[in-house]
């Protein structure tokens, strides 16, 4: 409730020992309505998790009332397959084992070893608890689930959105949450590029950790006294795309931290507006607005900003996805993890209402 890695990860063992699997999710009824997520809506995360998995044996997903052995009997099983994370589980285990054993099924005890310890010691309620605090948590659950979790617990679906510079990616923005405004529909538009500048302020909370993470890594001279200089920053970690993604990963705690800070505040549709969406896809659950324009268009745009000459426009356009290539990447992971939906938007002809209209089929409306 719901479905988390370390599921997958004894449903994987599991399947391993047999020709048919039956996932069993019970239903107590002592927790009627305490449940987040309703019986149908288990089964179907659960069968779009299961169904991102590489199996041999066949997989049935579906709920008991009862003892699970009576299901099990029920269903013609050899054996029930459980798990255990430590010594404590193991002691219970044991006990539900000797009981299962009365109805004639024996029970295999897989351990969890060789599995991420992080994944390992997962759980649907530590899911729930950081999901609550706007946490992003990709790293423990399926893409489905997460999207759920977000739009059961907080209230809000996050939807990213990116194109290359000068195509108009964040005017689409702000006018969309214009329109939507004036229909009455809450959009939120957060500009990633504002919220990674901003740490560079000795005003933000994560200055002094963003600080000293640069010094280490560029060196004293991208600093003017106990400022960070943005432009001689810029001389340096923009150079190459190696210096880059040097950046970016010390950025990327206090700007994860940042984001899920608005993400908790934060209620109904969230556009996050990347240039380098293609690196937080899993932050968006792979749920992708692409805005494009003309290319004349887009490079006479880029240049009348006056912040660039044309070497550093080759540089950093050579940092970024193409719209093809950005496309055929997000349609991958959207087949690998079964989930993700893509909109594409000419900016020179947007069309707001189709865009609100597209958001409202596909996401709740809170």
């Amino acid at each position: 409730d719901p479905v988390h890695y370390g599921h997958l990860a004894v449903i994987e063992k599991a399947a391993r020992l047999c020709d048919k699997l039956y996932v069993a999710l019970g239903v107590n009824p002592e927790k009627a309505g305490k449940h987040l997520f309703s019986e149908d809506e288990r089964v179907r995360l659960v069968k779009n998790a299961v169904g991102t998995l590489s199996l041999e044996a066949e997989v049935e997903v579906g709920t008991f009332h009862g003892l699970l052995a009576q299901y099990a009997l029920s269903k013609g099983a050899d054996f029930i397959a459980r798990s255990v994370r430590d010594a404590k589980d193991t002691d219970y285990e044991l006990l539900l084992a000797e009981f299962n054993s009365g109805y004639g099924l024996d029970t295999v005890i897989l351990p969890l070893s060789g599995v991420d310890g992080k994944i390992k010691n997962a759980s649907s309620s530590m899911l729930k608890l950081l999901a609550g605090d706007g946490c992003l948590v990709h790293d423990y659950t399926a893409p489905m689930a997460k999207q759920a979790l977000e739009e059961k617990i907080r209230k809000v679906s996050i939807i990213g959105v990116t194109g290359l510079m000068g195509s108009g990616k964040s005017t689409f923005c702000r006018q969309l949450c214009e329109y939507a405004s004036a229909q009455g529909v809450s959009v939120t538009h957060v500009d990633c590029d504002a919220v990674a500048h901003s740490m560079y302020s000795s005003s933000s909370e994560y200055y002094p950790a963003v600080r000293n993470a640069i010094v280490s890594e560029f060196g004293e001279e991208v600093c003017e006294g106990n400022s960070i200089n943005r432009k001689a920053l810029a001389k340096k970690a923009l150079l190459t795309n190696e210096s880059r993604l040097r950046l970016m990963k010390v950025l990327e705690a206090p700007f994860r931290a940042k984001i899920e800070g608005i993400i908790a505040g934060t209620k109904g549709v969230l556009l996050l507006d990347a240039a380098y969406l293609d690196m937080m896809l899993p932050w968006v659950n792979y749920n992708v607005l692409l805005v494009k324009c003309d290319e004349d268009e887009r490079k006479k745009r880029v240049f009348a900003r006056g912040h660039m000459d044309d070497e550093a426009y080759a540089r950093l356009s050579s940092y970024l996805l193409a719209p093809d290539a950005f496309r055929e990447k997000l349609q991958q992971e959207q087949a690998r993890h079964r989930h993700g939906l893509l909109y594409e938007i000419d900016s020179g002809k947007a069309d707001y209402k189709e865009a609100l209209e597209w958001i409202q089929t596909n996401f709740p409306m809170f």
